[in-house]
């Protein structure tokens, strides 16, 4: 489903007793986006990278819990004409390491 942050249906769970953790591409509406629902409460949250040429996409949330962390990810695929192929193999998988 293709949601931005302006059409994203928030709280939908609340009432559920979850957290809702959601981030959204910033460079195309629509594109990318990544959410977490949890009922435990986190420590820490952390959206990307903090690798300003990744984060525009909004395909990464880091969730610190007390004994383990969370890594929500929507990696992005070569595309059709595999014109995103360096992209993935020579830069995102690099730095998500």
């Amino acid at each position: 489903t293709k949601v931005d942050d302006k059409s994203c249906p928030r709280g939908l769970l609340q009432a559920k007793g979850y957290d809702e953790l959601w981030t959204f591409s910033t460079t195309k509406a629509g594109y990318s986006g990544v959410a977490v629902f949890t009922r435990i409460k986190p420590v820490a949250v952390t959206y990307g990278l903090q690798m300003k040429e990744h984060d525009g996409e909004g395909r990464l949330i880091t969730v610190e819990f007390d004994k383990f962390y969370l890594v929500a990810t929507y990696v992005p695929n070569a595309g059709e004409k595999l014109d995103r192929l360096a992209y993935r193999t020579e830069e995102g998988d690099s730095d998500l390491r």
